[in-house]
């Protein structure tokens, strides 16, 4: 079962409450996510917090040498910097892996509704539950999966979100958000597109044929899927969006 986004909106939005929709709303903007754009970065005060509507935002860990890799991904169904419940200076470096936009609330907004709403409380408390979650999952896959698999596992998980075959992302960027060196990424992805399953174009990748690379990808990628879909129909909003769920979630 594969999560699809609806386009051009943030589905986490349409899950609060009316209300505090309302009142977010009042201090909301929306802004443009251009690729590479950093929207947090550790040890910086958390100033704003992301609803993308479009697009994918990356959370790469970083160690102390500089290195870093991608530990998580955020799209229309997510939050970027939802850790600002209990801390006040960003613990990841978040910056926009494919372009696109989001809706940006002050983090004062958004903490005040936190601590007032126990609906809304509810719903950002299970989304980080999750984010942690996938966390330990990307953790797990960089250490004993294949890069093949991996690469088809992100390229699927782009798609995804964005609900498109054409991602705009160049090869150095990949390489960095999987955690090797830009050749390796560039032999794998040779090897997927020589198989018929990708074609490659300057900073540009179109997906010719998910199914199959489906069949390359490692498991992460359904249990990711699995974890998102588990829960978004956990939140009691969802169980008003009967119309809306059956484009959501595809067989």
């Amino acid at each position: 079962m594969d999560y699809r986004p609806p386009l051009k909106q943030s589905f986490l939005w349409n899950l609060i409450d009316a209300a505090d929709k309302a009142g977010l709303a009042r201090h909301a903007r929306d802004v443009a996510l251009q690729q590479a754009m950093v929207l947090c970065d550790v040890g910086d005060p958390i100033e704003f917090v992301y609803f993308p509507t479009d697009g994918m935002v990356s959370v790469v860990t970083r160690t102390g040498e500089g290195k870093g890799v991608e530990t998580g991904t955020v799209g229309p169904e997510g939050i970027v910097s939802s850790s600002v419940i209990g801390l006040q200076h960003s613990v990841e470096h978040a910056v926009v892996q494919i372009a696109g936009a989001a809706r940006r609330v002050p983090s004062g907004a958004f903490l005040a509704t936190y601590n007032e709403s126990s609906s809304f409380r509810t719903l950002v408390n299970r989304y980080n539950t999750f984010t942690w979650g996938i966390a330990q999952l990307c953790a797990a896959c960089n250490a004993v999966h294949p890069l093949q698999a991996r690469l088809a596992r992100w390229l699927l998980q782009c798609r995804a979100r964005t609900g498109t075959d054409d991602l705009w992302i160049t090869q150095d960027f990949l390489g960095e958000m999987l955690g090797v060196r830009r050749t390796s990424v560039t032999l794998e992805a040779g090897r997927l597109e020589a198989a018929g399953l990708i074609k490659i174009g300057r900073g540009h990748v179109r997906v010719l044929d998910s199914a199959k690379l489906k069949e390359q990808a490692c498991e992460c990628q359904q249990i990711h899927e699995e974890r998102l879909a588990r829960m978004i129909s956990a939140s009691p909003a969802h169980t008003h969006a009967a119309d809306e769920r059956s484009g959501l979630l595809r067989q």
